[in-house]
């Protein structure tokens, strides 16, 4: 594997995020071939920042492609029985999100916070590097900032 990306929910609702690289490497950014931030200048994808920054309304619903590739593959009975337990039909994995994300919004709410508000982590952070007259030029090998 040369990166990862995992997202999981916390004991009290929230989400949290963790970027890994080859070989269980924790990364606090991404390698800018296999993800990019849109919301940032230099397209970085960082750790938690840019993860809730996509996030900040809960887990973002994607069709599966792995359920239809197989059921066209003509698998046999048991392999295509074992894989329907990994993979939800498109109902069952609807139902999942739906659940998933109706505890993050509670969690939010409870700090009031409206998961269908505006976005606060990428206007927070730029606020804070401007403020300090930092750039923002974090990456895995090493730090240009004193303060990261």
């Amino acid at each position: 594997m040369i990166a990862g990306e995992f997202i999981f929910s916390l004991p009290n609702g929230l989400q949290g995020y963790m970027l890994s690289g080859f070989g269980e490497q924790h990364r606090y950014d991404a390698v800018d071939t296999v993800a990019r931030d849109p919301r940032r200048d230099d397209k970085l994808v960082i750790n938690g920042e840019s993860c809730i920054s996509c996030h900040a309304g809960g887990l973002n619903v994607r069709d599966d492609e792995v359920r239809p590739a197989y059921e066209a593959a003509g698998l046999d009975a048991a392999t295509k029985s074992r894989l329907d337990a990994l993979y939800p039909d498109k109902a069952a994995m609807a139902a999942l999100f739906d659940a998933d994300n109706a505890v993050y919004r509670e969690a939010l709410a409870k700090l009031g916070y409206d998961a269908g508000g505006p976005e606060p982590i990428k206007a927070s952070c730029d606020v804070y590097l401007t403020d300090r007259k930092l750039t923002d030029h974090r990456q895995q090998a090493g730090e240009t900032d004193a303060v990261f």
